[in-house]
């Protein structure tokens, strides 16, 4: 799965659909700007933080399943863990409309 998030122009005009699509964008920039700056524990709690409201809405098991690779962390390489959190966060905001 491309990390960068795509949608065709013509899905775009569901407000829905646009909506999400706009959020895993800011949610995928953000992402990119953190890990320019340095992720450490406290900014990966914040990121979990800052999406918990929509993902609990949206996709609860997500949100769960997210705190528990939080909790895991230490069983992963950086870079493994990097990858597996916002794959994660942002199929679960691509799908959550499907849920």
């Amino acid at each position: 799965m491309p990390l960068l998030p795509v949608e065709e122009a013509e899905r775009l005009t569901d407000p829905i659909l646009r909506e999400h699509f706009i959020a895993r964008v800011f949610i995928y920039h953000h992402w990119q700007m953190i890990l320019q700056q340095g992720l450490n524990t406290a900014v990966i709690l914040d990121v979990y933080a800052s999406n918990k409201d929509r993902l609990m809405l949206h996709a609860p098991k997500t949100f769960i399943a997210l705190g528990q690779l939080l909790k895991d962390v230490e069983k992963y390489e950086a870079d493994e863990f990097k990858r597996k959190y916002i794959v994660v966060l942002l199929q679960a905001l691509e799908n959550h409309h499907k849920q």
